[in-house]
């Protein structure tokens, strides 16, 4: 009901704080989704239309993670499958994602898909074990894959024990699935988000092509490395380390 130009501010339900989780936007159905810093997906109707904006409740927000140490990163939602997709990663630094002496799950580093209609959770196993998956998801509609990345997996293949990784799954897939992952050098921070070259856009609905990301996550340069998929599979082991980007590691700290 504000004269232009104005600007609406709506509270979170439960007033959560938020602040790595940009909102996802489905223009089509003038809803946003958006996580906050408590574990929790929050769904705002009518954003663009002459109706009033507002949180919609009838099961939202949808509680993905308890701890209070874990806060939601930046979603996506996929039109075609139903779901919201989502990692979390680690709000309070001074401790990190691993299982405790008492737990056998870890605080974050999980990847979860959330139905857009029934508000259904799917948590996929542990993927990164120290400081969790900041940045959001790539999903491929037309293929029905999601792409996410762990700056340090549980292994110990790397320099630093873990590696930095990049895990594909299937926008269907089940509860605790580990996924495919390719390593990309040593792990440790979080690691930011790829992108696919021309090939794999212009090959079709089983794509072809790289998907290029800056790995190195731990005592190492970051580098840009090339993963190769072939016909919509993610080949474990593919990556092609490429030229380093920049010299994070020269004062001996870990850097994104």
């Amino acid at each position: 009901s504000c004269t232009a130009p104005c600007m609406i501010s709506i509270p979170f339900s439960g007033s959560a704080n938020d602040t790595n989780s940009s909102p996802y936007v489905d223009y089509g159905s003038e809803t946003a989704y958006v996580g906050d810093d408590s574990g929790r997906m929050h769904k705002f109707t009518n954003v663009f239309s002459n109706s009033t904006p507002a949180e919609a409740g009838s099961g939202w927000p949808v509680i993905l993670n308890t701890s209070t140490d874990a806060a939601l990163g930046r979603p996506v939602y996929d039109s075609v499958s139903g779901n919201i997709f989502v990692s979390d990663y680690l709000a309070n630094i001074a401790s990190n994602c691993q299982p405790g002496i008492k737990t056998t799950e870890g605080l974050c580093g999980y990847l979860y898909a959330v139905n857009a209609s029934t508000q259904a959770v799917t948590k996929s196993a542990q993927l990164d074990y120290n400081l969790g998956i900041l940045d959001g998801p790539i999903v491929d509609s037309s293929a029905g894959m999601v792409y996410t990345w762990a700056g340090a997996d549980h292994s110990s293949s790397c320099s630093s024990g873990p590696c930095a990784a990049v895990f594909q799954f299937p926008v269907s897939f089940a509860a605790s699935a580990t996924g495919t992952e390719a390593t990309v050098g040593s792990g440790y921070e979080v690691m930011l988000s790829g992108a696919f070259d021309n090939q794999y856009f212009t090959s079709g609905n089983s794509p072809s092509g790289h998907l290029y990301v800056v790995g190195g996550t731990g005592p190492q340069n970051n580098t840009l490395y090339a993963i190769t998929i072939s016909s919509n599979v993610m080949t474990a082991g593919s990556a092609t380390v490429g030229p380093v980007v920049a010299t994070n590691y020269t004062s001996g700290y870990y850097a994104t």
